[in-house]
């Protein structure tokens, strides 16, 4: 197990009374759903960290914690490798990885250095900012774009505090707002943005919770659905990144021998 997945696993506590009625009303208000399986792929890579995927969905952008490489795919066919860029740092651990929407800037969260570093588009392995994580338990970032927001920010998850915090994408050295906290049950797996909302991957209930801001400048949390894999629950614990795709689809990274990319849909229970 490379990078700090085994701190996010560590994280997860004793659930208090106020967390265990969060669970029941969100499992019983909610329309049982599933993340089923349809496709996957094995990633050319040693340690799959991060996905983005550009605004025209056709390529996705991957990290290896391991070698430090900027990895640019077909979505078609993650298989085919488009671009590979070194890093030019001595020591790069990508722990994450976000596409500017605007297509100007590539963004990196260093989960060894606690740093997020702003990367130029055309040529990844130039840094042209960077600014300190959150916290040393930040290990995940997304776009946060909602409609009608005069800019997109970049969001930064604190796996210990469980709290999510906004940068400005175009200041980054400037302190971060928080966002929102995760309730007090939730382990995140992972971390992702689209659809103008925070979607977690949560390792306690195996499924995937969105959250979305509502009028009153409240976050609820909203179970999704449970994702099922092929290789079942257990290969869940091996995810380190998702993407979510405009059209509800799901990609996974599982750091499985070998890596793999895998493809969920959302299907009603029966």
């Amino acid at each position: 197990m490379t990078k700090a997945k085994g701190l996010v696993i560590s994280l997860s506590g004793l659930i208090g009374l106020t967390g265990l009625l969060f669970w029941r009303y969100y499992l019983v208000q909610e329309k049982p759903s599933l993340y089923m399986e349809v496709a996957s792929w094995d990633l050319p890579m040693e340690a799959p960290s991060g996905i983005a995927a550009d605004e025209a969905a056709e390529v996705f952008w991957l990290t290896d914690w391991k070698s430090g490489a900027i990895i640019k795919v077909l979505a078609s066919n993650p298989v085919k490798v488009l671009e590979r860029h070194a890093s030019s740092l001595t020591f790069f651990h990508p722990n994450s990885i976000v596409l500017d929407p605007g297509g100007r800037y590539i963004f990196t969260l260093d989960s060894v250095t606690h740093k997020i570093y702003r990367h130029q588009w055309d040529k990844p392995e130039v840094i042209d900012e960077e600014a300190p994580a959150p916290s040393p338990s930040s290990l995940f970032m997304a776009v946060y774009d909602p409609p009608g927001a005069p800019a997109w920010r970049l969001a930064a998850l604190d796996t210990l505090a469980k709290s999510v915090y906004l940068y400005d994408p175009r200041t980054l050295k400037a302190k971060p707002a928080i966002a929102l906290t995760l309730p007090k049950g939730m382990t995140p797996l992972a971390f992702a943005g689209g659809q103008g909302a925070f979607w977690i991957l949560d390792s306690k209930t195996k499924a995937i919770w969105k959250f979305e801001q509502n009028e009153k400048g409240e976050w609820p949390a909203v179970r999704a659905g449970e994702v099922a894999l092929a290789d079942g629950s257990e290969a869940l614990t091996s995810a380190t990144a998702f993407a979510i795709r405009q059209d509800g689809s799901v990609y996974l990274v599982l750091e499985t021998a070998p890596p793999k990319l895998v493809l969920v849909e959302k299907r009603s229970k029966k």
